[in-house]
């Protein structure tokens, strides 16, 4: 099958298998899913949830076999089980996130139709020859960082059977000029969190409450068990992962890439590719006031069920906040009301077996109708780590 890999011992393969080390291994991919702080930031996120939990409950999956790609903690998993599906296979290479959600899955009593997988979507052997949906919370800083939409790709075209859904379906990035506040160059040498940290507490509460009709309290284990483990580190020092003040936002958001998960392919998701490449946005000012920056923040659109996630600065903030590229000192120019704000955006993700995924940006904003210097930011594992810092 195209896409699909080759075919090594009975399972789909794919080449560079050391990406999929086991949890602990130096550089493992799926080591940072094993720490419940990352989890927790994705439970926190209530914007998150709902727009998944409307999605799924919007009869796209009653009936049908679901595959869920990186189920995590299984949250998504239980909640297309309990919105009718006929069976659910959550797969999930982190051994100790299997863990949690296969008792989120027991203890919510739907072992029946969810079936746990400790695997990479790309080693993973179904008993099915198809699925008819594939679920996936895929998204990452800046759209793409996470290196997990290959793998979402990868198991369309896999296992989904023509005709099938992806969920979500399309996926939008857009580019926002920011101006700044008085105190914005100091706070650039602090690290932001992007969202609380759920105490068991909560857990507690949203087992009580039922929330989302689901019991939670099968995964006070895993969160109990640590705080996050990633260290604090000091933030890149002109690219920031933060939440962007709404009065501080000058412009009218900028379409800077369109992505179809139904057709877009691996190929297009590397560097170099022409679908990351020199990617032309234009928008228009919406005041009168310096340009500090550019704000790159994404959507995700069910469009099945009706239902966008949007991580805009003008809506109730998420775990992803933006990732904010601050312009040099030098390099503010003044806005005119209504003027034209126009440039090019060029996004490298960069993953290597062995060693810690980041994503290379390149910015070159226009500077009376032609090209302006062209500015690299980087979006590492540093940064990221920096962004949850308490």
């Amino acid at each position: 099958m195209e896409g699909a890999g080759e075919e090594r011992g009975g399972k789909r393969a794919r080449s560079g298998g050391a990406r999929w080390a086991s949890d602990g291994a130096p550089g493992g991919y799926f080591a940072a899913y094993s720490a419940p702080g990352i989890h927790a930031d994705m439970l926190a996120d209530r914007v998150r949830l709902e727009a998944y939990f409307a999605a799924l409950n919007a009869g796209a999956v009653e009936g049908k076999v679901v595959l869920d790609v990186g189920t995590g903690t299984g949250v998504l998993a239980c909640m297309a089980a309990k919105a009718g599906a006929a069976k659910v296979v959550a797969v999930d290479g982190s051994a100790a996130a299997a863990a949690a959600a296969e008792a989120m899955v027991a203890d919510n009593g739907l072992g029946h139709i969810v079936t746990v997988v400790c695997s990479p979507v790309e080693e993973l052997e179904l008993e099915e020859a198809s699925v008819d949906v594939i679920v996936s919370e895929w998204m990452g800083y800046a759209l793409i960082y996470e290196s997990m939409l290959p793998s979402v790709v990868f198991a369309r075209d896999a296992f989904l059977k023509p005709g099938g859904l992806v969920l979500p379906s399309r996926a939008l990035l857009y580019a926002v000029p920011f101006t700044s506040h008085t105190g914005m160059v100091e706070e650039l040498d602090s690290a932001s969190a992007t969202a609380a940290v759920p105490e068991l507490a909560l857990l507690d509460a949203w087992d009580a409450q039922q929330r989302f009709g689901l019991r939670w309290r099968a995964l006070r284990p895993f969160f109990a068990s640590g705080s996050g483990g990633l260290p604090d580190a000091a933030t890149a020092a002109r690219l920031t992962v933060d939440e962007l003040e709404p009065e501080l936002v000058a412009a009218e958001p900028g379409l800077v890439l369109d992505l179809d998960l139904s057709t877009v392919a691996a190929t297009e998701l590397v560097a170099g590719a022409a679908t990351l490449s020199d990617l032309v946005f234009s928008t228009r000012a919406t005041m009168g006031t310096p340009l500090a920056g550019i704000c790159l923040y994404f959507d995700t659109v069910f469009e099945a069920a009706d239902v966008v996630l949007t991580t805009s600065p003008l809506s109730p903030p998420t775990h992803w906040a933006q990732t904010l590229l601050h312009l040099p000192a030098s390099a503010h120019r003044q806005l005119d009301l209504d003027s034209h704000v126009s440039g090019r955006i060029s996004l490298l993700p960069d993953f290597a077996p062995g060693q810690e995924r980041n994503l290379a940006i390149h910015l070159e904003l226009d500077e009376h109708g032609e090209p302006g210097p062209r500015y690299a930011f980087l979006l590492d594992a540093v940064e990221v780590r920096a962004a949850r810092a308490p």
